[in-house]
């Protein structure tokens, strides 16, 4: 599996995505139905987390929030979410967007 292929369990269910195919099409997707702002990723990692798996959940970012909640007080771990920031920071328009910046 490449970095920007992920799989991730949260509540018993498993989600993934290939952030290979996240373009500026989703991009402008996730920052308008999700609040996804990468320029705020170092500054905001938590509020990227959960825009990240609303968006790859296809869920609003309430429900979002709230499965988050119940993964990590049924036990689960933050660190679960890192293959969500793994792979949008490895896709290749995440990439060149970090390129044009310099």
């Amino acid at each position: 599996m490449s970095k920007t292929s992920i799989k991730i369990t949260i509540n018993n269910k498993e989600y993934s995505y290939d952030f290979a195919k996240f373009g500026f099409y989703a991009l402008c997707t996730a920052e308008k139905e999700y609040g996804l702002n990468p320029l705020e990723l170092e500054n905001n990692p938590m509020s990227t987390i959960l825009s990240l798996f609303a968006f790859v959940a296809d869920m609003d970012v309430d429900k979002a929030g709230a499965e988050i909640d119940a993964h990590l007080a049924n036990g689960g771990s933050f660190e679960d979410l890192f293959p969500l920031l793994t792979g949008f920071q490895e896709c290749s328009f995440f990439q060149s967007m970090g390129k044009s910046k310099k």
